[in-house]
């Protein structure tokens, strides 16, 4: 039985493995300039992050040590090596010190986040993240490098991208709640979030460079306005949206 365990650990396992390969593959990229290639090993890199804790709750082998291990792989995957394309890519013709600084925003915001997300890890998994997932940041940034190259033949406008990169940063440290698409529940809210991801794959399986970006935008931006204008509701008639609102956000972590 404790074998048939261990078997069942090394699948997650594994999948966070390779989210880790694919990140330090993607920062050996853009250290050579090729940063569309570094783009494409995030995307594949989220691929894995987005099966490693699903697949660890169905085997029913959740346990501390993958929690820390998948943390790590992604401060790598999508703070490390978002940070390293940003530096390489986007901030020449800025002084070193400079562009240092905006690419550690990313990378420090990514790293609090998952700090935080820990912490609450160990009362069960939840339908909601608290601040925009690293995962996401990291999708939404390679997606548009892949979209401009594609589009304009560049990998994008720095200026585009460093506004980009400070707006989802505060995102990502924010109280914000973001749907988990992975998280399979029997709500109908469930399945749209699980539909909505699938299609996402079908997106980088079949529209690579033309679907996906804008998707992720509609993930990013989307629920942020969407929390708003709940918000300015809530202003409005306390009595009756608080509750509503206390129990569509809830969340654990």
């Amino acid at each position: 039985m404790k074998k048939m365990r261990v078997r069942k650990q090394a699948v997650p396992g594994a999948f966070t493995f390779f989210n880790l390969f694919f990140g330090f593959l993607a920062i050996i990229q853009a250290s050579h300039g090729r940063f569309e290639n570094a783009c494409w090993l995030i995307l594949l890199a989220s691929l894995f992050d987005a099966l490693d804790g699903p697949t660890a709750r169905a085997l029913k082998v959740s346990t501390p040590f993958g929690i820390e291990f998948d943390s790590i792989a992604d401060i790598v995957s999508f703070c490390t090596a978002p940070a390293v394309l940003i530096y390489l890519a986007f901030t020449h013709g800025l002084h070193p010190l400079v562009g240092g600084a905006i690419s550690f925003v990313p990378l420090f915001a990514g790293a609090f986040r998952l700090a935080r997300f820990n912490l609450g890890a160990a009362n069960g998994p939840s339908t909601i993240y608290r601040g925009l997932p690293s995962t996401a940041f990291a999708v939404t940034l390679s997606a548009f490098g892949i979209f401009s190259s594609r589009f304009m033949g560049t990998i994008g406008d720095p200026r585009i991208v460093i506004l980009m990169v400070l707006v989802l940063s505060t995102l990502m440290v924010s109280h914000i709640p973001y749907p988990k698409l992975t998280y399979i529940g029997k709500s109908w809210h469930s399945h749209v979030r699980v539909s909505f991801f699938l299609l996402i794959l079908a997106a980088l399986t079949w529209w690579l460079s033309l679907v996906l970006f804008p998707l992720a935008m509609i993930y990013v931006l989307g629920n942020a306005l969407r929390v708003l204008i709940d918000h300015d509701k809530l202003n409005h008639q306390p009595s009756r949206l608080a509750m509503r609102i206390k129990r569509k956000y809830h969340f654990d972590r």
